[in-house]
């Protein structure tokens, strides 16, 4: 009797330990109840280049009134559009949960950097595949790294792969050519107010 009861009470212990650390859940954290959980707002944009800082910081006016606060309960209020999101700490992703025309849609972002005072979403990164005529349509050399263009759009080739990529702001022109500085990521800075 003693035995079935230690038995019974392992057993207990053990679903509850399973139902406590759940997998990941729409609408709430996996993982750290803390984390994400609080109010960000807005600070700067860097972009980088290959993985490096291109040493630009771009701060968008517009932007520096922007807040997003995620509760416990997996709430976004972006800038006051309220929402779903998921987090999961085990990628560093986070994902925006929305409906439009009474369809679920799901967009997913790379957090580079979460801290107690700031977390860093990464936008960009794209791969493209490009025809043998927009292989030829050379532009020019950022960084030692080649340059090309499909129908407006840029890219360079990196193990075997085609990274979109785009002239820095306020560098566009309408011949397309020339030597410029590209970016092909863009992270956004938000500091915890609470």
């Amino acid at each position: 009797m003693n035995l079935t009861k230690r038995l019974s009470g392992l057993v207990m212990a053990a679903i509850a330990a399973i139902t406590f650390c759940s997998c990941e859940k729409e609408g709430t954290e996996s993982g750290s109840a803390s984390g994400i959980v609080g109010t960000w707002k807005y600070s700067e944009d860097e972009l980088l280049f290959n993985g490096k800082s291109t040493s630009h910081t771009v701060i968008y006016k517009e932007d520096l009134d922007w807040t997003i606060t995620f509760t416990k309960d997996g709430v976004m209020i972006d800038n006051g559009y309220t929402g779903k999101y998921i987090y999961s700490p085990e990628s560093n992703t986070l994902t925006d949960i929305y409906y439009e025309g009474g369809k679920e849609y799901r967009d997913e972002e790379y957090l580079k950097v979460l801290s107690p005072s700031e977390f860093v979403m990464s936008y960009g990164l794209c791969e493209h595949d490009l025809s043998e005529y927009d292989k030829n349509n050379y532009v020019g050399t950022y960084k030692g790294i080649n340059i090309y263009r499909d129908d407006g759009d840029y890219y360079y080739h990196k193990d075997g792969k085609w990274i979109c990529c785009d002239p820095m702001i306020g560098d566009y022109d309408d011949s397309y050519e020339g030597q410029r500085e590209y970016y092909d990521e863009q992270l956004m800075h938000f500091k915890r107010i609470d």
